[in-house]
């Protein structure tokens, strides 16, 4: 008996040097952190529902580039898209985990993009987005556990309010009608978005009306010679294994399916292409079914270069093309069919597929007395490049310095265009029918890489 007040002296300073910090921790992060109204309208939505089909998992490539409502239509499956933005595989699988509380799917299709396989480790914003919805204390600790064990970044973790404070007054006030009168907030706030709207289903539709081709006539896109391709990560595969266990304990089965992306992406960044063939190996090792719409025929998928807003996110009429033939894979597989045929079998087919130019760009140097403008392009192998060398007058127009010729140098007397917006253009030889691509030195100049 003389042992309990020492025992109860013991459990009190636990109690006061390790549980109240964590609660005090777990409080701030709750009511000082901002909160992402897409992913608190999916999960909101995700806890109401028991009926789900069709589960699709991942990223911003699931809920801004996936049409749950097409996939619906297309597989006779209620689909959902279960996703918050730059998820990896680890924010994934908790998502997934929790998203199994309520809803028993017959499918999970995981969506990688090549930011999940370049860097396995969870972002922090992530974190940040995911973490505050998952109102289960198991899978939300083991979510944090699980990230601070992959970079060893405990202190900005459990501190991840600190990265996206509420500000203002103004702040809470937008937080606290969000979680007490949400159709309001969507009303009020959420609609004056003009980048993408909450679409229901754990979608968000992207209306803004810029595209990553208009992006490519400024922005300098050449082949990357540093790309080099060490492997898959530990990481990667050992949650693609979990990934598939987890399925398997739930009477689920496991797709994974690799993001489309530009096809200049594909051409200056030849990485992308090794990484896409070691998951699918992977894939096809542990017997799960693997479908890359990086490899998607023409006469299957039309090409969606048009339709990207960025590198990886499609706008609306993409988002619904690419979920049609998706839907339309997982159908086919659902009813013991083959998709392969669908698809080219290696990166060297697809590649010889490519029969234009994707983005162009020029160097410009300086030396003895003269500019230099050296042209190059992102085009398929077989592809001879010729280019136009042309000046952007204040009005608008052009005036050409040269016209169309296979090669790629124009040189000019020091000085005569450096203040003017040089522009090259290019397009295949012999087919003086195709649209030229372009691209736009402007002023001032960007330093040269």
């Amino acid at each position: 008996m003389k042992d309990t007040p020492r025992r109860s002296s013991g459990w009190l300073r636990f109690f006061a040097f390790f549980i109240v910090p964590v609660l005090v921790l777990a409080l701030a992060n709750h009511v000082l952190l901002k909160v992402d109204a897409i992913t608190w309208y999916t999960f909101r939505e995700l806890e109401s529902r028991d009926d789900i089909d069709l589960a699709v998992v991942g990223s911003s490539v699931v809920f801004n580039n996936v049409n749950p409502q097409i996939l619906t239509d297309v597989t006779g499956m209620e689909a959902f898209d279960v996703s918050a933005a730059h998820l990896n595989m680890t924010g994934a699988y908790a998502a997934t985990k929790y998203m199994y509380k309520t809803n028993s799917p017959e499918y999970v299709v995981l969506i990688l993009d090549q930011e999940t396989l370049i860097e396995p480790s969870e972002n922090l914003q992530a974190q940040q987005r995911l973490l505050p919805q998952l109102n289960d204390p198991l899978i939300a600790a083991s979510y944090l556990i699980d990230n601070c064990l992959q970079d060893g970044q405990i202190i900005e973790r459990l501190l991840m309010f600190k990265s996206q404070p509420i500000h203002s007054l103004d702040d809470l006030k937008k937080r606290r009608l969000l979680e007490q009168e949400p159709q309001r907030y969507y009303e009020e706030i959420h609609l004056q978005n003009t980048y993408s709207h909450y679409m229901g289903r754990g979608y968000a539709r992207i209306i803004s009306p810029f595209t990553m081709l208009r992006k490519m006539e400024f922005d300098l896109i050449q082949p990357d010679e540093l790309d080099a391709y060490d492997g898959l990560r530990p990481q990667t595969t050992r949650k693609l294994k979990q990934f598939k266990a987890l399925c398997e304990r739930h009477g689920s089965t496991l797709i994974v399916v690799m993001s489309p992306t530009l096809t200049t992406r594909m051409l200056s960044h030849r990485g992308v292409m090794e990484k896409n063939v070691e998951v699918a190996a992977f894939c096809d090792e542990q017997d799960i079914p693997f479908l890359d719409f990086t490899l998607a025929k023409p006469d299957f998928m039309r090409r969606l270069d048009a339709c990207f807003y960025d590198w990886n996110h499609l706008n609306g009429e993409g988002s619904d093309l690419y979920s049609e033939r998706l839907g339309t894979c997982i159908r086919m597989l659902a009813d013991g069919q083959s998709v392969e045929h669908l698809f080219y079998d290696s990166m060297d087919a697809y590649l010889s597929s490519i029969d234009f130019i994707t983005n162009a760009y020029v160097f410009e140097t300086t030396g003895d007395g003269q500019d230099t403008y050296t042209a190059g392009c992102n085009c398929g192998a077989g592809v001879t490049p010729e280019y136009r060398f042309a000046v952007r007058n204040s009005d608008g127009s052009m005036t050409v310095l040269r016209d169309y010729d296979v090669d790629p140098v124009f040189t000019a007397p020091a000085g005569a265009y450096r203040d003017a917006a040089l522009c090259v253009y290019a397009r295949p030889y012999g087919k003086p029918q195709d649209e030229p691509v372009r691209f736009e030195l402007t002023v001032p100049r960007r330093a040269a890489p």
